[in-house]
């Protein structure tokens, strides 16, 4: 299997809302993994490693050129700015559950996994964008929310092997923000309240959400699938850690 990406747009006022997109689509995709584990050939992360190795890549090409292990970092630096800028926490994970892990040495695999995850990515973003008062409680809320749904993933969902895609950014919000600031903030926000678009938050009330009413908040993602993929999104408060919200 080969793999075409786009090719990059150059810089350009942004009335080119086509070029914009499509720049911003690429920047995205290689800040938070998914780049990563789209072009690798075994994307897959053992739970006893936080990444693969990036040179083993599938046939790609971004725009008419060959893709190339630098292509990553330069996709990261693209001109177009991102919808929320500051999101990157823990990039895309595939992680794989091998026949000889399952059961009770897979669970202490993933929570060593987690424990890593935490500490070496996780955690830097919990220093800088919440109060020191909260982090402790968030970190335990985001470790206990890991490894729970990720054994239940090991334990229910697979037969001796198995995926899991785990996936965690932190959100801007708007308390607190500049008007100007959260001009631009708010019109990306708007698309996902859109329930044509973005059914799960759709018919949540604007006094309800998460992005309109704190200063930040941590998404979680992960996703578990067997024969019929099975999605869990759980949002984590950033600053006000006593409870998830679906």
């Amino acid at each position: 299997m080969s793999i075409s990406l786009p090719e990059v747009c150059p810089k350009a006022p942004q009335t080119n809302p086509e070029c914009l997109e499509r720049t911003r689509l690429l920047k995205f995709l290689a800040k938070e993994g998914v780049l990563e584990l789209l072009v690798q050939r075994k994307p897959f992360v053992p739970p006893s490693r936080l990444s693969v190795d990036s040179a083993n890549l599938r046939p790609t090409r971004l725009g008419p050129d060959k893709f190339v292990p630098d292509d990553f970092e330069k996709l990261q630096e693209l001109w177009a700015p991102l919808a929320f800028e500051e999101s990157t926490c823990l990039p895309a994970k595939l992680l794989s559950f091998a026949c000889h892990d399952h059961g009770t040495e897979t669970t202490i695999h993933i929570d060593q996994w987690v424990e890593r995850a935490l500490n070496v990515q996780i955690s830097p973003v919990v220093a800088d964008k919440v109060p020191g008062w909260a982090q402790r409680g968030l970190k335990y809320r985001l470790k206990m929310f890991l490894r729970e749904t990720l054994h239940n993933i090991a334990e229910h969902a697979y037969d001796g092997a198995g995926l899991a895609g785990v996936y965690v950014r932190y959100r801007e919000g708007g308390l607190g923000q500049a008007p100007s600031a959260w001009k631009v903030l708010e019109e990306h926000i708007r698309r996902e309240e859109d329930p044509h678009s973005m059914a799960l938050l759709g018919n949540i009330p604007k006094h309800h959400s998460f992005a309109r009413v704190r200063t930040g908040f941590f998404e979680v993602y992960i996703i578990g699938c067997r024969r019929w993929p099975r999605a869990t999104n759980r949002r984590i408060r950033g600053h006000e850690v006593s409870a998830y919200v679906t």
